[in-house]
């Protein structure tokens, strides 16, 4: 089997079996387009809400990263054995992305009021800042222990 700490575990190897776990992330991915797809004419209406598409999908992928780092290195301290301490570790996470979206909503809004954005997109701006940062909280928490009860690898699936 592959080891991903191993310096021994050859490189192909090692490529093929991120390639299998990429693959799958860029066929989630594109359910982004299918999604956008959907609202092409409302992007169509209101195109300076498309400036802000890549800055959200990126944000939401950096905070759920955040949280997944933080879940793997507990799981891989040890900090994560029981059921218990599985569900404070995602509480945890949980609450301080939830805290996390409040304060950066209030950045942001307040950037693009002193910036002289369109209220309404202000708004719609703001409001899928805030779900998308809580939301890659909880994906970036509980996707992890999923995999960890699983029994897979944590770090590498």
């Amino acid at each position: 089997p592959v080891v991903e700490d191993d310096p021994d575990s050859s490189s192909l190897l090692l490529a093929v079996k991120r390639a299998r776990t990429l693959a799958l992330f860029l066929l989630l991915l594109s359910c982004t387009t299918a999604i956008l797809e959907g609202y092409e004419e409302t992007l169509a209406a209101h195109v300076s809400l498309s400036f802000f598409v890549p800055f959200l999908i990126g944000h939401g992928g950096n905070c759920g990263g955040m949280s997944v780092g933080a879940v793997i290195s507990a799981i891989a301290r040890g900090d994560a054995r029981t059921p218990t301490s599985k569900y404070r570790l995602a509480l945890r996470e949980i609450l301080a992305g939830c805290a996390v979206a409040v304060q950066l909503a209030a950045l942001a809004a307040l950037a693009m009021y002193l910036t002289g954005f369109d209220r309404d997109l202000s708004t719609v701006v703001v409001a899928a800042l805030a779900a998308i940062t809580a939301l890659g909280a909880v994906c970036g928490s509980v996707i992890p222990l999923a995999l960890d009860w699983l029994g897979l690898d944590t770090a590498t699936t």
